[in-house]
C-alpha cells in the first residue's frame, strides 16, 4: 500500500482493495491467486478458519505438486537471507513519500 504519510498507509492496508497477483506477475496460477487473495481479506471470518483448511486449498492447486519440501526449504533459506540482506539507501518502509517531494 502507498500514501503521503504513515497514517494514510495504515488507513489503506485496512480498507483499501488488495491487488491481485496477477496483476503483477500474469505467470501466477488463478487457483493460487484465489487462495492468496483469501489469506489476504479484511475480515478475519472471510479467511481461512486455520492452517489445516488453507493445507487443504494448496493441495488441490493445480501447481501443489510441482514442489516437493527440499524445494520449498531452499526457497525460503533464500526468502530469509533476501530479508536479512540490508536494504539500499534508497528504500522506504511501505512506500510512504514525505510531505512536500
Amino acid at each position: 500500500f502507498e500514501g503521503p504519510t504513515p497514517v494514510a498507509v495504515m488507513i489503506a492496508h485496512a480498507s483499501a482493495p488488495v491487488v491481485p497477483p496477477t496483476s503483477l506477475n500474469p505467470e501466477i496460477p488463478k487457483d493460487v491467486e484465489a487462495i492468496v487473495m483469501r489469506c489476504l481479506e479484511k475480515k478475519p471470518a472471510d479467511r481461512y478458519a486455520d492452517v489445516i483448511e488453507l493445507e487443504r486449498a494448496l493441495n488441490e492447486c493445480a501447481a501443489a505438486h510441482d514442489w516437493d519440501i527440499q524445494q520449498a526449504a531452499m526457497w525460503w533459506e533464500g526468502a530469509v537471507l533476501a530479508a536479512a540482506a540490508p536494504a539500499p539507501a534508497t528504500s522506504t518502509i511501505a512506500r510512504v513519500q514525505p510531505a512536500g517531494l
